[in-house]
């Protein structure tokens, strides 16, 4: 058979327990506010890194495209030059 258990209002907090309870409470809202603030940071870093990687790919694709905007030679194009000398077509 179980037995009943009655309830009994719990003694009256100490000075001493009180104040600690109030430490403890205190410490959590500073932890609270630093991770906070540390959030926050981290963000902001995080915004920083990736506008220096964008720009960094920018400029690249920009020194890719300056580089690629002039015609590509071919191999197909005439290194020597022609003459007609006697009537007759001559490569050099």
């Amino acid at each position: 058979m179980r037995m009943r258990r009655e309830y009994t209002n719990p003694e009256p907090l100490t000075k001493k327990q009180r104040q600690n309870q109030r430490k403890t409470e205190r410490q959590r809202e500073q932890r609270a506010h630093n991770s906070e603030v540390q959030d926050h940071r981290l963000r902001q870093h995080q915004i920083a890194l990736a506008d220096l990687r964008s720009r960094e790919q920018w400029a690249k694709a920009k020194r890719t495209a300056a580089k690629t905007s002039l015609p590509p030679r071919s191999s197909k194009t005439p290194n020597s030059s022609a003459s007609v000398i006697e009537g007759k077509l001559v490569w050099d």
